[in-house]
Formats: C-alpha cells, sequence, structure tokens
C-alpha cells in the first residue's frame, strides 16, 4: 500500500486490533538485542512515529527493520526532530527501500527551537519537498522542560505552521504542559484543517484530550498507556478518542511498551495497539 499523505498513514489504524493475544515481558540483554515477545498484527500497520535516525539504532538497522516487518509493521514513518535529523531521515528512506515502506517527517522539535537559526526554514522547505516526507514536524511547545525559551519555541512553531499551510501537508505536534499557548498558536492559522493535526505521544489529561476531540485533531499513543501504573489514567482516557482519530506510534527508542528500561523498537507497536483494542473494546478484525 502506497500512503501518499500522512493522513492516508491515519487512516490504518482505525482498524479493531486483536486482543487475544497480550505482550509478555522479558528482561533486555542489550539495547540491540529483541527480546519482548509479541505476536505479529493480524492485519499491516503503520509506526506513525518512530526516531528511527537515533543514534542507539544505527548499528543494527537491517535487524530492526526485518523485525519490524516480521510483526507485520509494514510502514514506518521516520521523525524529523531537527534539520540534520530531517536530512538524515529522508536519506534513510533512500536507504532502505524494503522490505519496509519508509517515510519521514520533517521539523524541528521544540526542545531544539533554540538551534534554528539563519536560514532555517528555506532549508525545512525545501526538505519537505521530498516525496518521502509527508508531514512537518516534530514541531509544537514543551514548557515541561523549557530546553529552549518558551517564547523562541513559539516563534518556531508559528513557523512549521506557517509551512504547513504553504505545503498543504499534515503537522505532527509535540505539546506538553503548554496546551493553553498552544492551542492559541494553533488558532492563529484558521487556513489549516484540524484533521491535518496529529498531537502525537498523548500524555496529558482528560481536558486536554477533550479539548483536542472537540476540535477533530488526530491523537498519537504510544507504549505508556501499557504501563500498569503510568499508563492506569491514560488507558481510562483513551475510549475519548473516536477510533477513526486514534493513531497509534512507538516514539522509539523511548517509550518502552512494559515502562521498564531497554530500547523501544518498531517490532512492539502491536503491543500499544492490543492495549488500545482493550480499552475500546473491539476485537480482532479479519
Amino acid at each position: 500500500r502506497r500512503f501518499l499523505t500522512f493522513v492516508h498513514c491515519f487512516q490504518i489504524y482505525s482498524r479493531p486490533i486483536s486482543t487475544t493475544k497480550m505482550l509478555a515481558r522479558s528482561s533486555f540483554a542489550s539495547e540491540s538485542t529483541s527480546c519482548l515477545k509479541i505476536d505479529a498484527c493480524v492485519s499491516p500497520i503503520v509506526d506513525i512515529g518512530v526516531n528511527l535516525a537515533h543514534k542507539s539504532f544505527q548499528a543494527s538497522l537491517p535487524e530492526i527493520i526485518h523485525r519490524a516487518f516480521e510483526s507485520n509493521v509494514t510502514a514506518m514513518v521516520i521523525t524529523g526532530s531537527t534539520v540534520k535529523c530531517s536530512s538524515d531521515a529522508i536519506s534513510l528512506t533512500r536507504d532502505f527501500p524494503e522490505p519496509c515502506q519508509l517515510y519521514c517527517t520533517v521539523g524541528t522539535h521544540p526542545h531544539y527551537s533554540k538551534e534554528c537559526v539563519g536560514d532555517w526554514v528555506n532549508i525545512t522547505r525545501s526538505l519537505l519537498q521530498h516525496p518521502r516526507c509527508v508531514a512537518v514536524g516534530e514541531t509544537g511547545l514543551d514548557f515541561f522542560r523549557n530546553l529552549s525559551p518558551p517564547q523562541v519555541q513559539e516563534a518556531v512553531f508559528e513557523a512549521h505552521l506557517r509551512l504547513a499551510v504553504e505545503t498543504g501537508k499534515p503537522v505532527f505536534c509535540h505539546e506538553r504542559d503548554a496546551h493553553e499557548r498552544f492551542l492559541a498558536i494553533v488558532d492563529r492559522f484558521p487556513d489549516l484543517p484540524p484533521e491535518r493535526i496529529c498531537v502525537h505521544c498523548f500524555t496529558g489529561g482528560r481536558r486536554e484530550l477533550e479539548e483536542y476531540v472537540r476540535r477533530g485533531f488526530y491523537v498519537g499513543f504510544t507504549g505508556c498507556i501499557c504501563d500498569a501504573k503510568r499508563g492506569t489514567k491514560l488507558r481510562e482516557l483513551v475510549p475519548l478518542v473516536p477510533l477513526e482519530r486514534t493513531m497509534v506510534e512507538t516514539d522509539a527508542p523511548y517509550m518502552m511498551p512494559t515502562g521498564g528500561r531497554g530500547r523501544n523498537e518498531p517490532a512492539y507497536l502491536p503491543a500499544v495497539l492490543r492495549t488500545l483494542a482493550a480499552c475500546h473494546g473491539v476485537g480482532e478484525e479479519a
């Protein structure tokens, strides 16, 4: 299946997922060893957010991609978190044409907003033209860590949204402890349809989620919902998001579905889907 836009990638997640085969846990022997025993999904699925350009993956990319394919993760969207990372992500889509289809986003994570200097907007605009780039981002606001000054984050986020309107591409968004300012900036762009906004790796509260759903945004969930303790409240909120607006991602190498230490990878995506299915009370699709 060819995904012409990021929104096309979204559609696959409205499929019900099997709840009969669940996650088994084992300890990690090393970062490069796959130790979680997770059955493959019955239908092809897409990891809409994986940091495949991360340094922890570089020594074993062919194996990681192969394990993902064996789990029926047939396509992945590589997250661009800086200008350089976005360029690297584009290179990966060329270097690994099979067995999985690789796509990418182009943008700068709010943590690195302070690095957006010089001609970064034009460079980003140019990278966005690549045929394997399906979305603008990762972009947004993170006032939890504030690794870049808030006012700089806001300016860079606004520039990304301007590029999204200009290119017609969806936006892959990050928001943490910045809900009100995030929405205030989004509201400056009435020409950006809500169905082209995905708030990825959601870990917030009911009020934030209800507003995103009310506006018609897509919402992405990661392995955080699988964690016995950390994911308890989040699992209670999952049914608030309609299945047709629910996105699934690993955010690997982060967000291990066990909540434990170790490197996450796309092959573990079925654990997230099955947890979401259990929260929605849906069964396996033929």
